[in-house]
């Protein structure tokens, strides 16, 4: 069974008493008959203006997402490291002997 059928089956068991529904046709004609005699009015809703301001700030904003991310993106141009397995990093020595090439760390001297 569906959900449509069984709402439809609870609903069945429910009914108006005879003199409710006698009494809601009687409101219900008389409404009507007031209402032929008059005329139907309508009032049109005017038109939203256009958010121009919401405009601006989305302009704002997609222009800061985009100036943090140039900003980004150059400070970690500005801290790139070249990685160049031939020349030697700051703050090492490089000493060559014969066809061997050894690199060490530079050590502390206390005196």
């Amino acid at each position: 069974m569906n959900l449509k059928q069984s709402i439809k089956d609870a609903y069945d068991h429910v009914h108006t008493p005879a003199d409710v529904t006698e009494r809601l046709k009687q409101e219900l004609y008389q409404k009507g008959l007031e209402e032929e005699n008059d005329e139907v009015t309508y009032q049109a809703a005017e038109p939203q203006k256009p958010a121009i301001g919401r405009y601006f700030l989305y302009i704002a904003a997609s222009l800061l997402l985009c100036a943090g991310g140039v900003l980004a993106a150059w400070s970690m141009q500005s801290q790139r490291v070249d990685f160049n397995p031939g020349k030697p990093t700051p703050g090492t020595v490089t000493t060559v002997t014969d066809s061997v090439q050894e690199t060490t760390e530079p050590t502390d001297v206390q005196n």
